[in-house]
């Protein structure tokens, strides 16, 4: 118990301090630090090319924009208009399936999306929608619970390559202090070019 009060105030601290530098609502609710997103945020820092989309905002995303590299534009998008001021600035209130940009994105990130906010019966419309919006070789990232694996790779195996595939016991740091949410699973994968 005493290792989770410590844990809040520490991301409480540290919630201010990203508050103070540049984060349009600072410290609304403190949570505990998942390991799920100190992954999301080490590859945020570490991706180099054009356009990021951002699926879904909520208070602990409003620090993302920060994270990516100067050169990067992060443009995110949610549906729900209450939580439109933890966007980027450049923000879009629609769903995903409804937007229709002449851009396209190197990265979309989808943390979470799948399993909380989507169903598998969304699942193939919203494959459609990220294909749409990629460029040739754009990549993609998508974390998902409550769905099998398999499953996700199969409604998205005729567009999109697995690069890679993490899952919260391959990430697990919970001895340095983080705190796993077990059922979280990643898949990194880059768009199939069309011949």
């Amino acid at each position: 118990m005493f290792k989770i009060f410590m844990l809040r105030v520490i991301n409480a601290v540290v919630r201010r301090l990203i508050g103070l530098t540049g984060c349009r609502y600072p410290l609304v609710f403190i949570r505990p630090i998942l390991q799920d997103r100190i992954f999301l945020e080490n590859f945020l820092k570490n991706y180099h090319k054009d356009r990021v989309l951002f699926v879904g905002v909520d208070f602990y995303t409003c620090h993302y924009p920060s994270i990516v590299p100067g050169q990067v534009t992060f443009e995110t998008i949610d549906e729900r208009s209450e939580v439109s001021k933890y966007g980027a600035c450049i923000h879009h209130e629609c769903a995903l399936e409804d937007f229709s940009s002449q851009m396209k994105y190197g990265l979309i990130v989808a943390h979470g999306v799948i399993g909380y906010g989507r169903d598998l019966s969304d699942l193939r419309c919203f494959v459609d929608s990220v294909d749409r919006l990629l460029d040739d070789k754009g990549e993609l990232l998508i974390s998902f619970t409550n769905i099998s694996s398999s499953t996700v790779k199969d409604c998205f195996n005729t567009r999109f390559q697995v690069l890679d595939s993490f899952d919260e016991q391959s990430l697990s740091r919970e001895k340095n202090g983080y705190i796993s949410n077990s059922n979280m699973k990643f898949f990194h994968m880059v768009k199939k070019i069309c011949k």
